[in-house]
């Protein structure tokens, strides 16, 4: 980036006129009025990220002396040089802002008085009449005003509103100006490059006795934006605006976010105190990283969705073998709460990515009693669960399943499992839908559960359905769902090698990849 460097003068001078009219007016009120004058000159140039002069103040202003009546006021500065100004985070104004300090002091020993400072625009572009170029001043008493210079009005803006200074006493401020580094991709800051300041900051006053008379008005606050983004990192989900020192307030969907880009960093909740312009990230939670242990305690205290879904972890089964578990769902839509819908695609899902072994659904040729009366149904729940490690088996939870029938049963079963086997319906986002030579599919309990996140992630359908395929050790191979199919006796569903839907006869040596849900 090139930069443009000048050096601007910043200096103040002491104004005052009284003027007397014969030895025969008189006066009855005593004012004072106190003009610092600050010249802020000069081409701002730079990118879109960078604003980028050279400001420099040169030289002092000798201490001058006000009175007004008997109330004696006295200024003093000093010189200040600022270089490479730019956007800065509003967090760091302290040490990145352009910064000027002056002192009023009172020099009268019985008059008190009350003060409001002003900056005065001899010119200024409407574009820099805006909610992102800022101000702070900060007083010796404690008092803290801030504002933007949006609310510029006749080409004034009341930048300290109001403090009491005692006789013989001294009141030191500090002003602050910046342009906030705002990275929400929504706004643009493009119109604020290119510009230049003409003004001098005013003090204006009058004699008081009392302090309550006198109160500083700490209503006026920076107005703040904080972006949430989505979960992909690239569009908004929601800008608002908060006043600083307030709190965040609610995060949509009441999630965790923080304020880096990977998902990680620092944490943000409804009572975090905004004070800058915050671009933040949905929480995201490293599955295949977080030990088992992690895993159960975030899924229990309500952080389950903030793990990836499609990310993956290796089991040891024992005698089977090491394995792999698939997150497959976190997500709990309203739908789950419907009367007598499957809880088996609800929550956080887990899902064997690959085949563990073969089995048959049943000895004999047939379905009927359907999922929960299998002969693959007490293999799964008995031999398979009792090889998974304890750390994720103590995690188990009872999930409600709902299955179809066959022609020699009359309703659908509904059982209480710890692992079953999936549905077409939770792998095939259509299945609902399509129909073979104009009827629908032999599923009676297709409308009874949704599709896993992951497969409609993926966007698997009937018609798209290679990623609905699992591997048997090296090969694809067939592996079983927990179907009925209505019009035959003896079939159940299944998936085929290449990722398609299909049936077999229940006799049939199929391959058994459960799912479970954790909580």
């Amino acid at each position: 980036m090139k930069v443009n460097k000048q050096a601007i003068a910043f200096y103040f001078v002491l104004l005052y006129n009284f003027h007397r009219v014969g030895e025969h007016m008189k006066i009855d009120k005593k004012y004072i009025v106190i003009a610092v004058c600050i010249l802020i000159g000069g081409v701002l140039t730079a990118t879109l990220a960078f604003i980028g002069p050279d400001i420099i103040t040169n030289g002092t202003i000798n201490p001058n002396n006000v009175v007004t009546g008997n109330l004696k006021l006295k200024i003093t500065d000093t010189s200040i040089t600022l270089n490479n100004m730019a956007p800065i985070r509003s967090s760091n104004y302290e040490t990145e802002a352009f910064k000027k300090e002056f002192t009023i002091s009172n020099a009268e020993s019985t008059l008190n008085g009350c003060m409001k400072l002003y900056l005065n625009f001899n010119s200024i572009s409407d574009t820099l009449k805006s909610e992102y170029l800022v101000y702070k001043v900060v007083s010796s008493t404690g008092n803290i005003s801030e504002g933007s210079f949006k609310d510029i009005a006749d080409n004034k803006l009341l930048i300290y509103d109001s403090d009491f200074i005692e006789s013989s006493k001294s009141i030191t401020y500090t002003l602050y100006i910046w342009l906030r580094y705002v990275e929400d991709p929504t706004i643009n800051l493009a119109s604020l490059l290119g510009t230049s300041v003409n003004a001098y900051v005013s003090v204006n006053g009058s004699d008081t006795k009392e302090s309550t008379s006198c109160t500083f008005d700490s209503s006026k606050k920076i107005s703040y934006v904080v972006t949430f983004m989505n979960t992909d990192n690239k569009t908004v989900l929601e800008s608002r605006k908060v006043s600083s020192g307030s709190t965040l307030g609610n995060t949509p969907n009441n999630k965790i976010y923080v304020n880096k880009k990977d998902g990680t960093g620092t944490e943000y909740d409804s009572s975090y105190i905004v004070n800058e312009d915050m671009m933040l990230y949905y929480l995201k939670l490293n599955f295949s990283a977080d030990s088992w242990d992690t895993i159960v305690t975030n899924v229990q205290n309500g952080r389950g969705e903030h793990y990836v879904v499609g990310d993956v972890k290796e089991v040891d089964l024992g005698t089977y073998g090491t394995h792999t578990l698939r997150l497959a769902n976190t997500s709990t839509p309203s739908e789950c709460s419907g009367t007598g819908f499957s809880q088996s695609a609800c929550g956080f899902v887990l899902e064997f990515e690959d085949i563990i072994t073969t089995h048959k659904m049943n000895d004999e040729s047939t379905n009927v009693g359907g999922w929960p009366a299998s002969s693959m149904y007490t293999f799964v729940n008995n031999d398979i669960y009792n090889a998974i490690p304890s750390e994720i088996k103590n995690a188990i939870i009872d999930t409600t399943v709902v299955s179809g029938f066959g022609p020699d049963d009359t309703a659908n079963f509904t059982s209480t499992d710890k692992l079953y086997l999936l549905a077409p319906g939770e792998v095939y986002s259509d299945w609902k839908t399509i129909t073979i030579n104009g009827e629908p599919l032999y599923d009676t309990a297709k409308n009874l559960t949704r599709t896993l996140d992951y497969y409609k992630n993926l966007g698997v359908t009937t018609i798209n359905s290679s990623g609905a395929g699992k591997k048997d050790g090296t090969y694809d191979s067939y592996w079983w769902l927990r179907t009925a199919t209505a019009i035959t006796g003896s079939y159940f569903y299944d998936v085929s090698n290449n990722g398609d839907w299909s049936n077999y006869d229940a006799n049939y040596t199929g391959g058994a990849a459960p799912a479970f849900r954790i909580g």
